[in-house]
């Protein structure tokens, strides 16, 4: 502050020597010498000045250095992985060798991932309920909702990708890289034809067929299109109306349009 009223002082006297030689009242040897007095001010002003901005510039590269102390993740939650131990080198990211110094895990909730089959991707959409259990507690069963769906499906599954978030209190039991199942109530949105998985037959060709007893007491192969495999029931997509009469212990010896005789 002083060098800024001696700076501000040389040069207001200056000023005014200067007004006062145009009347011949100031010799000039007097103004020569308050100019002098003006700009060695104005030096040790601007030095000064310069020496101010290069403290903040250091200050700022030691707060700078301070703050790399500090690691501060994007979103909330917890260190599920070190990759480094307390006095270790760290190299900077812009190196080819750099590596990630720890893994944070969001536990608040959890991201899961399904495939949907094809003929159910309709029914699905962004914020749909989906019921998500462990296979070893099935009765267990956890609330989660789509956010995602891919829209493309998959070339050899014949399935979507759909991305399920499932909050989490800590005291689910739910974990990161936990295997689950999943359900979707789509009841009455589609009418789901399934079979005893004994009313299949081959005829010793890649395609499907079932054999259905017509009303004359005759018998038919009916070429069927197989869905999903659930267990104790065949999923049919094409080929039966569902109100067919089928065979379930076939023998070898059947023959199409062979008329048998039959008890429901």
């Amino acid at each position: 502050m002083i060098l800024i009223y001696q700076y501000d002082f040389a040069k207001q006297t200056y000023e005014r020597y200067q007004k006062s030689s145009v009347d011949g009242a100031i010799s000039r040897q007097e103004l020569e010498s308050k100019l002098n007095d003006y700009k060695t001010s104005e030096m040790n002003y601007l030095s000064a000045k310069a020496d101010v901005a290069k403290s903040k510039e250091d200050l700022n590269r030691l707060l700078a250095l301070q703050s790399y102390k500090n690691v501060v993740a994007p979103f909330d939650g917890v260190i599920s992985k070190y990759n480094i131990d307390a006095g270790a080198n760290v190299v900077s990211g812009g190196s080819s060798t750099s590596t990630s110094l720890f893994e944070i895990q969001q536990i608040d909730k959890f991201r899961a991932t399904m495939f949907v089959p094809q003929n159910y991707v309709r029914y699905i959409y962004d914020g749909q309920a989906v019921d998500v259990y462990i296979p070893e507690n099935p009765q267990q069963k956890f609330k989660g909702y789509i956010s995602q769906i891919s829209g493309k499906l998959d070339n050899i599954s014949r399935s979507m990708e759909v991305a399920l978030i499932i909050p989490n209190d800590g005291k689910s039991g739910l974990y990161s890289g936990l295997y689950v199942k999943t359900d979707i109530d789509i009841k009455g949105k589609e009418k789901i034809l399934t079979i005893n998985p004994s009313c299949l037959v081959t005829l010793n060709s890649p395609d499907q067929y079932v054999i259905q007893v017509k009303d004359d007491s005759t018998i038919h192969f009916v070429k069927v299109k197989q869905g999903r495999d659930l267990g104790d029931r065949i999923e049919i997509l094409e080929g039966l109306k569902g109100d067919e009469l089928l065979v379930t212990n076939i023998k070898d010896d059947l023959k199409e349009g062979q008329k048998v005789k039959y008890q429901k």
